[in-house]
């Protein structure tokens, strides 16, 4: 494209290109493009819908300890509720049952209720999960006091639990004093939902990508007003969205698991047409974008249901989590290897010199910008992974898992149990959902569901079939006794999901599944951490 999307000038010497981060930089996101905004309207939009829409995902985002900014070294730190579970419970049972106690239970009772920790507010940072406010608690026998805050915090703290234990305790009775700079238990962090930042950052994360892949901006009209006079344009305050929810018995069995695939969590765009019946539609087609962040958030943008441009199914996903950064070495070959080098990562003489035009520290060379553009685009390369053989690969998997699931009874044995194919056929879950397949309607649907992604094609060289894998199905079709699409089902189904609680039940399943991988993720960080050698 030659124009902004937002303000439709073309882009010259006045009108600068916009270097845009199609997802969100503060959610993670690589992909990138520098020909869709101008300078101008992507710092507007940039603070009009980037930052409310980033600003949902900041405790998300936090605790993945995902890659933002090369060059911001600052750690990230985000607030949340200690939620102590057995204050919890002791403090129902001192509701219900206090007058039904006797003298001593009561007395125990209220020792120790009162001396236990409460809820109270903690920021997570460096994966440690430390209070705002210091304070102490001392231990059953008080031979011990501990102190619960920051190494900053503890200094000065401690003079007071000094003083404390001065004037309450005998010298050869006073307790050892001890420090907690990370609390255990249930922490519960904030996630507030601003539904119309929400689907604006969604808006504009698929007009990025549609424009990416020379969709125009006429061609957007659901999403994106164009003033008749001005031509500016302007992302709607409403829009048409609808959340994704597993139709199809693959897509169902993927998701239930998919914290056990390869690359979660991770960040997908699926940019595609869907064709009305060819007898009516005179050839217009519905455009839209299907957006999935962090495996958790998925949904569809309706870009336009009237659309009469080329068919198009565009995909990209890429890894959030941080990887260790390397230093690209290009050696003195480099200027006979440049092109190699350049074109790969998509690096134009235009973008080089425009970096090095716009550099802040005017000591730069030219050759110290090329230099830099590489070594980060390099990096990005890193987070992007083959989408298309990640899908072959677990529908691949769900297949072979429906074939386990048949013998299932043999892999239950003792003998078994530990292996991976028994660990699979016990997980009680799992074996919920794969019970389906007791009825012989339901596995022909699957087969018909396997068919959308797999065919075969005869080869005469070899007198044999080869298989053939599409990936052009996902997230657009699946089969229930005839073919359907994501996008009438979803639209005619909506009501109905919404009041049997499903469409909510599932957007809470996926977050607990999100919960729980960074709570495990942190343990795993924490016990690195413990067993680093000192420095």
């Amino acid at each position: 494209m030659n124009v902004c999307y937002l303000c439709g000038k073309e882009f010259n010497e006045d009108i600068k290109k916009h270097d845009e981060h199609i997802i969100q930089q503060s959610v993670g996101g690589n992909l990138t493009e520098n020909d869709i905004l101008c300078s101008s309207c992507g710092g507007s939009l940039g603070k009009e819908i980037d930052v409310p829409f980033s600003k949902i995902f900041d405790g998300i985002a936090t605790r993945l300890d995902i890659k933002k900014d090369r060059n911001n070294n600052k750690q990230s730190s985000t607030n949340g509720t200690y939620r102590n579970l057995k204050y919890r419970l002791m403090s129902l049972s001192w509701s219900i049952t206090p007058k039904k106690m006797n003298l001593l239970d009561f007395q125990y009772q209220y020792k120790y209720f009162c001396n236990e920790i409460r809820e109270i507010e903690v920021i997570w940072k460096n994966f440690k999960v430390t209070p705002l406010k210091p304070f102490h608690k001392y231990t059953d026998n008080h031979k011990q006091v501990i102190i619960y805050a920051n190494q900053k915090q503890a200094k000065q703290y401690k003079k007071k639990i000094e003083k404390e234990i001065s004037e309450n305790f005998q010298e050869n009775e006073k307790p050892e004093i001890t420090f907690c700079d990370d609390l255990e238990g249930v922490i519960e962090y904030p996630f507030k939902m601003n539904n119309k930042a929400f689907k604006r950052g969604l808006a504009k994360i698929a007009i990025g990508f549609a424009s990416k892949h020379n969709i125009q901006r006429e061609n957007l009209p659901l999403v994106l007003e164009i003033d008749n006079k001005t031509k500016q344009g302007k992302i709607l305050d409403e829009i048409p969205t609808i959340q994704f929810y597993p139709l199809g018995i693959i897509d169902r069995l993927i998701e239930i698991q998919k914290n056990e695939f390869e690359h979660y969590p991770f960040h997908n765009l699926i940019l595609f047409t869907l064709d009305y019946d060819p007898k009516i539609s005179n050839g217009k087609k519905v455009l839209m974008c299907y957006i999935e962040l962090f495996s958790t958030f998925q949904w569809y943008v309706v870009l336009n249901d009237v659309y009469n441009g080329e068919s198009i199914y565009e995909f990209y996903a890429q890894q959030i989590l941080k990887k260790d950064d390397y230093i690209v070495e290009l050696g003195r070959r480099y200027y006979k290897e440049r092109n190699i080098w350049l074109q790969p990562l998509g690096i134009t003489e235009e973008y080089i010199e425009k970096k090095y035009n716009c550099r802040e520290d005017r000591n730069k060379t030219r050759w110290d910008i090329e230099e830099e553009l590489i070594q980060e685009e390099t990096i990005k390369q890193k987070y992007k992974f083959d989408f298309e053989g990640y899908i072959h690969d677990i529908v691949s998997g769900i297949s072979n898992q429906v074939s386990l699931v048949k013998q299932k009874e043999q892999f239950q044995k003792p003998e078994f149990r530990q292996t991976h194919f028994g660990q699979f056929v016990n997980n009680k879950y799992l074996m919920k959902e794969y019970e389906v397949f007791d009825d012989i309607e339901n596995i022909m649907n699957f087969k018909q569901n396997l068919d959308l992604f797999f065919s075969q094609k005869y080869n005469e060289e070899f007198d044999d079939y080869d298989e053939i894998f599409s990936i052009l199905s996902y997230r657009r079709f699946f089969y229930h006794d005839c073919l359907m699409n994501y996008y009438t089902e979803l639209l005619e189904n909506n009501q109905r999901l919404e009041q049997l609680g499903a469409l909510k039940a599932y957007g809470y399943n996926k977050m607990n599944m999100l919960n729980r991988y960074i709570q495990d993720e942190n343990i795993k960080s924490k016990t690195q951490q413990n067993l680093a050698p000192n420095r």
